[in-house]
């Protein structure tokens, strides 16, 4: 029976007395400290479930000198995937009694700079990123330190090439190769793509796009490619005199980026166009404008991209030692099929 009350602040207290066991115990078992039987363990986790207690984070932080606190650096808390991405990452630190401070760059180099230094001094234990910049020598050597430092660090979704020794990412090479080929067994071969420039992760999607056309032995035209700048307010208007100004030259076209997604649709019933009848469309992330639109996608696994790199990343806090240790998770990517690709019969 869940004994959780809207009306009572749970304490260790409540826990303890659940749980059978005494107060101190209950507080090791919370805290991760001394030595409890496996069977006190399992008690008081379950009492702790059953009873919705958290840790207060501020006063295991002034107990044990530490700020109980990790911070999670992304381009923008609004992006989707961000978001997603941050509520599985939140759900590991609250079980482990730590606050989660989250920190958007919107792709600005030096403001991500700025958040890094900010965190260091606030004494954060750890930091989960997803950085804006691309290789260790586009970081300025005065700032290394901020990204290969004292404090803990798991790179999510884009590696920095030379500094991420922890990381966590999507297969987006294979992933870009798998939503052409699919494509391109459906018939197409004028097959274009939009992205956003500057991410690490769009240019490994496109290098798989780009290699899949090469092994079908297609010519890649880069007319067919655009790329429009993240910070571009007028996108619609800017695809309108890119790639929708010669839409009626191409099969299909891959949205690279989903933030990309909506107003090429919108492009496209201007344009009295319909999919998958006159163009099909492959997207990326299953956000809920692809499944109302029923638009195929390649979706990546954000739960675990989340997860994995919260858990990484308290194996770092907890366990030092393991800190010169390299660990890669590369994530396969699923592809979603419905409505939006149309098989493109050969002539004659």
């Amino acid at each position: 029976m869940d004994k959780r009350n809207e009306n009572k602040s749970i304490t260790i207290d409540d826990v303890a007395k659940l749980a059978g066991v005494s107060r101190a115990t209950a507080g090791r078992v919370v805290g991760n400290y001394g030595s409890v039987s496996e069977s006190a363990k399992t008690k008081v986790k379950k009492a702790i479930e059953e009873l919705g207690y958290y840790p207060n984070a501020i006063a295991q932080g002034l107990r044990s000198n530490t700020s109980k606190t990790i911070a999670v650096v992304v381009e923008s808390i609004n992006n989707h995937l961000f978001s997603e991405l941050t509520s599985w990452i939140e759900k590991v630190a609250l079980k482990k009694g730590y606050s989660v401070m989250v920190c958007s760059t919107h792709e600005n180099p030096l403001l991500e700079i700025q958040h890094l230094s900010s965190l260091h001094n606030r004494r954060v234990e750890g930091i989960v990123i997803a950085a804006t910049s691309t290789s260790e020598t586009s970081i300025n050597k005065k700032n290394k330190h901020l990204y290969d430092g004292d404090i803990p660090m798991v790179y999510v979704d884009r590696e920095v090439k030379g500094t991420s020794r922890n990381l966590i990412v999507s297969n987006n090479r294979d992933a870009g190769y798998k939503a052409a080929q699919y494509l391109i067994e459906l018939g197409h071969q004028k097959i274009g793509g939009i992205a956003t420039t500057s991410f690490a992760t769009v240019a490994e999607r496109f290098a798989g796009y780009q290699k899949a056309m090469e092994d079908e032995g297609i010519g890649f035209h880069s007319d067919n490619f655009m790329k429009i700048d993240y910070e571009a307010e007028n996108v619609e208007e800017i695809l309108e005199k890119g790639i929708l100004s010669r839409i009626r030259e191409l099969t299909a076209i891959i949205v690279f980026n989903n933030s990309l997604l909506a107003p090429l649709l919108l492009g496209l019933r201007k344009k009295g166009l319909s999919i998958p009848e006159d163009i099909s469309i492959v997207a990326w992330d299953d956000e809920n404008l692809n499944q109302l639109m029923e638009i195929t996608t390649m979706k990546q696994q954000v739960e675990k991209l989340g997860t994995y790199a919260a858990e990484r990343l308290f194996e770092l806090i907890e366990m030092p030692d393991r800190r010169g240790d390299t660990y890669i998770q590369v994530l396969e990517t699923e592809m979603i099929v419905r409505k939006s690709c149309r098989e493109i019969k050969e002539e004659g």
